[in-house]
């Protein structure tokens, strides 16, 4: 099994800096031995406006390229490997947890990675590409067919393209490794490419109970409430109802992503047995809304040919 106390940490964020500083607390908190290390992705700081967020972390490196916020987005992949290039090479570690600044966590890391093998990675929804062709956004036929060529050119890869929702991930030294002297493309998006490339490299992906997300554009045969759908990559932000249902269920203990202070359910002993009946009824409420709108798509057919129009605003 994984050597965790060879896995370091990486703090990414980019705004919210006082949120962000209760993210780190609690992280801390749960795990007061990992070493954190910091990438800043955000806005031009002000003059001490990180002063006390650096105070959390061994080191903080503050990305000073300047790109567009969806450049950030889309290639956000290529501040990693700037960040390993530039500092993270001197670093002694094997694997890195990418820990972004609007995820929670209410147990310690290694109650997610600690099964993971030396030989693994582990990212949310590993799939192959071609299980989610017919609805996927980030689907392009064109690009995909001109990643799948690269991979052949310059890994000698002629496997399946993977895909994933990068909401958090834990990534071998030898990715970043890989590219420390080579060309890393900015052509194609970091939720295939990261995942493609290390099966490329020999990596396999690793199944995580605690790691299955919901892909909000995926048609279900049957309803997922939101208490079900603790890790989502884009929308809305996890309700603080459907966090502490499942706390007090002991279900899922993992949430993504999280734009509210959460600092009242940060005390693994709050003395709270049950939802209030106000949380229970909005919880309740934001169900029948989700309901509405999975019974639209289903009405009208989830494909490829809708999702520039109504479907875009219910997902």
């Amino acid at each position: 099994m994984l050597d965790t106390n060879k896995t370091i940490v990486l703090f990414w964020f980019y705004k919210d800096i006082p949120l962000c500083i209760e993210r780190l607390e609690n992280f801390k908190r749960l795990n007061p031995e990992s070493v954190v290390f910091g990438l800043y992705g955000g806005n031009p700081p002000a003059k001490g406006e990180l002063d006390e967020i650096s105070t959390y972390l061994e080191h903080l490196y503050i990305f000073k390229k300047q790109k567009s916020q969806r450049w950030k987005w889309v290639s956000g992949d290529h501040m990693l490997i700037d960040w390993y290039r530039e500092v993270g090479f001197a670093f002694e570690w094997d694997r890195i947890f990418l820990l972004q600044w609007d995820i929670v966590m209410y147990k310690p890391l290694d109650f997610f990675i600690g099964e993971v093998k030396n030989n693994q990675f582990a990212i949310p929804g590993v799939r192959d590409i071609e299980d989610v062709k017919k609805w996927w956004s980030w689907y392009d036929e064109g690009k995909i067919d001109s990643f799948s060529g690269y991979l052949k050119e310059t890994m000698r890869y002629e496997g399946p393209v993977l895909c994933s929702l990068f909401i958090c991930a834990l990534l071998p030294r030898s990715f970043f490794h890989h590219f420390f002297d080579r060309e890393y493309s900015e052509e194609y998006f970091l939720e295939y490419k990261i995942p493609s490339l290390l099966k490329a490299l020999g990596y396999e992906p690793f199944d995580a109970k605690w790691l299955s997300p919901y892909w909000a554009e995926e048609l279900r045969d049957t309803y997922v409430p939101l208490q079900d759908r603790c890790l989502i990559a884009v929308g809305h932000g996890i309700p603080k109802e459907v966090i502490k249902a499942n706390l007090l269920s002991d279900k899922n203990m993992i949430f993504h992503p999280c734009y509210e202070s959460l600092k009242s359910l940060h005390n693994s002993n709050f003395d709270v047995s049950s939802l209030s009946v106000w949380e229970h009824a909005k919880l309740f409420i934001l169900n029948v809304n989700s309901y509405v709108k999975y019974r639209v798509k289903k009405l009208i057919g989830y494909n490829r040919a809708h999702r520039k129009g109504l479907l875009k605003l219910i997902k």
